[in-house]
């Protein structure tokens, strides 16, 4: 197997972002017995500010398009999938 070391060094920046990024909302930097894992409902904003912690960092290696913080804020922000679900509508039916 060929490893391009260049290619590694860049995404080692990469993943090193993504880790104090999402290490930044972990519950066990405040209780050592707490979980790993930040809450469910934290998912959104957390995985924004891993993104953009990956983004600022990709922007530092030269391999993204440099903007400033609050620009590459936005485009994620625009990028991000919003749920809409339908409501439904339960009709009674008839004991028979």
């Amino acid at each position: 197997m060929y490893w391009n070391l260049d290619e590694y060094s860049e995404a080692k920046g990469s993943f090193l972002a993504e880790y104090y990024g999402y290490s930044e909302y972990s519950p066990a930097r405040q209780a050592s017995t707490a979980s790993l894992y930040p809450m469910v409902e934290d998912v959104r904003e957390v995985s924004r500010h891993v993104a953009l912690a990956v983004g600022l960092e990709a922007q530092q290696s030269c391999v993204a398009e440099r903007t400033s913080r609050e620009e590459l804020g936005r485009r994620i922000t625009a990028q991000m999938w919003i749920p809409h679900y339908p409501r439904l509508k339960y009709k009674a039916q008839a004991l028979k």
